[in-house]
């Protein structure tokens, strides 16, 4: 009832396929939009398990693993701070996540994944100006009891560690007496890294995910149904990425010469001597409130609350060498959602929706990066760099004057909010049975602020950001728009065209942080 139903007779047939690329269920045949389908069969025939193996069955998609870069049709963001949000939004479940790793981890029960090309964010939420990734998982089932568990193996016997991998999964269906259903999903996942490290430093070089999803379905009324999803999970580990190509006369070839390791396409193992690890918490829970009108229009509130926690360390240079070992970030990001909507049933000559949304993150990040140019030991003791001497006297060799924790670096610590208002509204007017006209429009105001204190944790011979506190704040006004008709030739051919804006509020770079300004402009 949250997304009103197509007719009942075709909704299911197996042969067609039901979208809500437009907020309201929809046979794909007649939705006036370019996008990609890709149901659950196609997921599992093509043995997906993630959104960021979409790609395998949506060809417009491309999903890059440094920072989760996502592009559509070529169009995306390509930034490492996680405060400038992708151009490349994902909602799911209605929901839109402003970081992409809440959406980004492993499918439990998932019903189908929209890849919709171009300007989104008239319909779903903020900050979808290339496209959207919407994915919906399987709702309870009323009066149905059942479940599944599937179990897949896999062994990479040509790689330093066996490769070893399983996936195990778990889904139970159960009613709650008559109007009420209960849907719980869980999963584990393991998989061995490919590239072996041989090194010194904690190495954590493989990925193991575990979660569980809740959902409640509960209809105490023929026009009014509830519909909470409640979820957890935690990842760990990372992929390790091995020297395939080396520059003969760069610095970190006799670091991997030294142990052992000879670049090449076929080079499959790493030496580091600092930390590599990645820790990920997160958490949700959700409501949506669908209210029939005895006119079957439909009035509906969902509400969110998400949290992502990030521990992590990488060996930057990824050598025994001491060059830049220490890359850690600590990273606390929440952010709370309501949409209230109202949908127009296709029973009405105008047709559509019309709704309000709110949107709020924090998010505070503490990150340090340095090391010690591959500086010989006698050297780091020496002036004028001296690591913490007991007695620090003036003057030169033996004496030093200064005391440095690195030989270069920088530190940050940053905290971040973003407030989004929008009211929004596309209608339909079927001027015929054929001829339909399309008409939307969205006023979002979006206000951000940040404070950014750096260079306050480690002394530094060489500092590569600038000592202080920060502070900025910016806010912006946008309208954009959407015109547009769809002719429907028969039954199995629909023409249309449509010209739409899109928009990306703007963000502040928190990574580094100068005395000019370092705001990210709309888009």
């Amino acid at each position: 009832m949250a997304a009103q139903s197509t007719d009942s007779a075709e909704a299911d047939d197996p042969n067609i396929i039901i979208v809500t690329a437009q907020r309201s269920s929809q046979n794909i045949q007649d939705v006036p939009v370019s996008l990609t389908a890709v149901t659950a069969d196609t997921l599992a025939d093509r043995n997906i398990n993630s959104a960021s193996e979409i790609f395998l069955a949506a060809p417009t998609v491309q999903i890059s693993g440094f920072s989760d870069n996502v592009s559509v049709r070529g169009i995306g963001t390509l930034a490492i701070t996680p405060t400038v949000e992708s151009s490349v939004g994902f909602a799911v479940d209605d929901v839109n996540v402003g970081r992409t790793a809440l959406a980004l981890g492993a499918f439990d029960d998932v019903a189908r994944v929209e890849v919709l090309n171009g300007p989104q964010g008239l319909l779903f939420g903020k900050n979808s100006s290339a496209g959207l990734l919407n994915i919906v998982t399987r709702r309870p089932e009323l009066g149905e009891f059942g479940g599944f568990v599937k179990a897949e193996l896999n062994l990479r016997d040509t790689t330093p560690d066996e490769g070893y991998g399983v996936i195990l999964r778990g889904t139970v269906n159960a009613p709650l007496g008559d109007s009420a259903a209960l849907r719980i999903n869980t999963r584990y996942t393991h998989q061995d890294g490919i590239v072996k490290s041989i090194g010194t430093g904690l190495t954590d070089n493989k990925k193991e995910d575990w979660g569980i999803r809740a959902k409640l379905l509960v209809e105490p009324s023929d026009n009014l149904e509830i519909y909470l999803i409640g979820e957890y999970a935690e990842t760990s580990g990372r992929f390790l990425d091995s020297y395939r190509l080396a520059d003969p006369a760069g610095r970190v070839v006799d670091q991997i010469n030294a142990a052992g390791i000879t670049a090449g396409p076929e080079n499959l193992f790493i030496a580091q001597n600092g930390d590599t690890f990645r820790n990920t918490q997160i958490s949700s829970i959700q409501g949506t409130i669908a209210y029939t009108l005895p006119n079957d229009w439909q009035i509906i509130n969902v509400t969110a609350y998400k949290n992502l926690k990030t521990n992590s360390n990488l060996d930057s240079d990824r050598t025994t060498g001491a060059y830049l070992d220490f890359n850690r970030i600590d990273s606390d990001f929440s952010q709370f959602s309501n949409e209230l909507r109202l949908s127009i049933p296709d029973t009405n000559r105008v047709h559509g929706q019309l709704g309000l949304y709110y949107y709020q993150a924090d998010e505070t990040d503490d990150r340090a990066l340095a090391g010690f140019q591959n500086l010989p030991v006698p050297v780091r003791s020496g002036f004028p760099f001296c690591i913490n001497p007991p007695v620090v006297s003036p003057g030169g060799p033996p004496n030093c004057n200064v005391s440095n924790d690195f030989f270069i670096g920088r530190d940050t610590s940053t905290d971040f909010t973003v407030k989004s208002f929008a009211a929004f509204g596309q209608l339909n007017f079927d001027v015929t049975d054929a001829l339909t006209l399309i008409a939307g429009a969205r006023v979002t105001r979006d206000k951000i602020d940040i404070t950014s204190v750096q260079q306050q944790l480690f002394n530094y011979f060489v500092p590569i950001a600038d000592p202080g506190t920060f502070v900025e704040e910016a806010s912006n006004t946008n309208f954009s728009y959407k015109l547009g008709a769809q002719f429907d030739v028969s039954d199995d051919v629909m023409l249309y065209g449509y010209y739409a804006t899109g928009y990306k509020g703007p963000a502040f770079n928190d990574v580094f942080v100068s005395t000019v300004p370092n705001q990210v402009a709309p888009e």
